[in-house]
């Protein structure tokens, strides 16, 4: 007339069950006797992974891994037939380390190293690029040649003449010319009289 409940509990990892022994009532579906392991820590239909019912030496053995850190035991039996019970072992068992520990962080380091040269060459060529914009920039523009201008008379074609001192036309009298800016105009005979005058008056140098 037993009803107990025992939770193995490990602070991490995993739990492992192993039965080394069983001498317990046998019975269909172990509905006298049943010693019964639960994934967990509570009793449900569907965390049951073993219910042990059977005599020794053919009683079940075995061994059973928990997914979490905890396993549990629950052991019934009714009121007649004594058998001497059940012998299990439990460990706590650390979770799998991989054996190539090294292999993340390698390969954490190469994508590095890769991201890293794809940076320097794209900043290489954003260099590349800036010193020539500011190199085309800072060249000084060609000093072109100063154009001539050719300077026409201010009235009449390159054949204009002035009037000589008898009114006709005076061809030894040269055309208007442009010097510095300046217009020569020629003189007329009233402004050749008036300046041989002032000179023979002692006027003019």
């Amino acid at each position: 007339s037993s009803n107990c409940r025992w939770v193995l509990t490990v602070p991490a990892g995993r739990v492992q069950v192993e039965i080394i022994y069983s001498d317990i009532e046998t019975s269909a579906n172990c509905a006298f006797d049943s010693l019964e392991i639960y994934d967990g820590d509570y009793v449900c239909e569907n965390t049951k992974i073993a219910a042990v019912c059977s005599r020794y030496p053919s009683g079940i053995t075995g061994t059973y891994l928990s997914n979490g850190t905890s396993f549990l035991l629950k052991f019934k039996s009714d009121g007649s037939v004594s058998f001497t019970g059940y012998l299990i072992k439990f460990i706590q068992v650390e979770e799998a380390v991989s054996s190539n520990p090294l292999t993340s962080s390698d390969d954490q380091l190469m994508l590095g190293i890769g991201i890293g040269c794809a940076c320097g060459a794209t900043a290489t060529l954003i260099l590349v690029f800036i010193v020539s914009f500011f190199k085309s920039k800072c060249r000084s523009p060609k000093i072109a040649s100063p154009r001539v201008k050719t300077v026409e008379p201010m009235n009449g074609g390159p054949h204009m003449r002035t009037p000589s001192v008898n009114g006709s036309v005076d061809s030894s009298d040269s055309i208007s010319h442009s010097r510095n800016g300046f217009i020569r105009r020629p003189l007329t005979t009233s402004r050749r009289s008036s300046m041989i005058d002032g000179k023979s008056n002692g006027f003019l140098p």
